[in-house]
């Protein structure tokens, strides 16, 4: 094996690619805090969810890999994609290129990141050998490999993606700029998606709605809600503290507008965090398993009242900037 990048390793995250990312920014010495990380890219404020079947799929349908190579630019930082489909004619030719630019990117002393070189989520990329890809992350502590390089992509989800995170070598933007990327983009997505997610799924307020009737009506899948409670709840725990980076930043924000939108994502964070403990997330539940719980359904419907808040408070932050 190539040298594993010496001191590359992911912050253990239930949004796994910020987690990548994280370490990914920290092993180049970006200094990036992790709330202004969930922020800037919107995370703190997102919420994506199938609205019948509220499966594990919402949080990784919807463009967030394309607000992340927007967004590092501001992060300090220069992300290099390559992606792909098993299904498209030219896929071969989308793992040697990924292939291609991990090595590139390595031997340059730049870490990677990888969709699905183990399970299902993201793994960075620090090493590789003549077979293939040497990763770490999830469920893999400690560097693991090789994953043959002609292998990625060709599972059940056929999605390939791998990216290269180098250094930016131009000017940072103001926080006022970042902050109001970052809310303008927060609203639009709770809004309408439009563009930025798919048909069938709903964001913000309404998300939390359609979660709260699955729940009244038991059609909940049981693996996708403990899943979706998690992932959402580590996005809002990060909002108010995100917030409070941004006002140290710009002073000029008015304070009554970041404590209300600090008060309400903090009271959706508690809400979710409620549903994590009442459904603790095991790997192993039953894929088709479903929950009935009116007490459930009704922490999402407050969750929906407080998200609701809290995108007015988004609003009038965004006015004022």
């Amino acid at each position: 094996m190539k040298t594993f990048l010496e001191g590359l390793q992911w912050k253990p995250a239930w949004v796994s690619d910020l987690g990548c990312m994280q370490g990914c920014l920290n092993y180049l010495h970006i200094p990036v805090s992790w709330p202004w990380l969930f922020g800037a890219t919107g995370h703190a404020f997102v919420i994506n969810l199938h609205p019948k079947a509220i499966c594990a799929s919402g949080p990784t349908a919807w463009r967030f890999c394309e607000r992340l190579d927007a967004v590092a630019p501001s992060l300090g930082s220069v992300l290099e994609t390559v992606q792909g489909y098993k299904s498209e004619p030219d896929f071969a030719e989308k793992q040697q290129a990924a292939w291609d630019l991990a090595r590139a990117a390595l031997d340059a002393g730049n870490p990677c990141i990888g969709w699905e070189l183990a399970i299902p989520e993201f793994y960075v990329v620090g090493g590789y050998d003549e077979i293939g890809y040497w990763f770490s992350g999830c469920q893999r502590d400690t560097p693991t490999g090789p994953k043959p390089w002609e292998t990625l992509g060709k599972s059940g989800i056929g999605w390939l993606l791998m990216r290269a995170v180098r250094r930016a070598d131009t000017p940072l933007p103001s926080p006022a700029e970042v902050v109001k990327d970052a809310l303008a983009f927060s609203l639009e997505m709770a809004r309408t998606g439009a563009g930025l997610t798919y048909d069938s799924y709903l964001q913000g307020p309404d998300a939390f709605e359609a979660w709260a009737d699955a729940l009244r009506d038991g059609r909940a899948n049981a693996f996708g809600s403990s899943l979706n409670a998690r992932v959402w709840a580590e996005c809002r725990e990060l909002a108010a503290p995100f917030l409070e980076e941004a006002h140290a930043a710009i002073p000029t924000l008015p304070s009554p507008l970041v404590s209300d939108a600090q008060a309400a994502y903090a009271r959706v964070h508690e809400r979710l965090r409620e549903l994590c403990e009442r459904y603790p997330f095991d790997p192993q539940l039953p894929r088709y398993e479903t929950l009935q719980d009116s007490e459930a359904a009704d922490l999402m419907r407050d969750a929906a009242t407080w998200e609701r808040r809290g995108l007015s408070a988004l609003e009038a932050l965004h006015a004022a900037l």
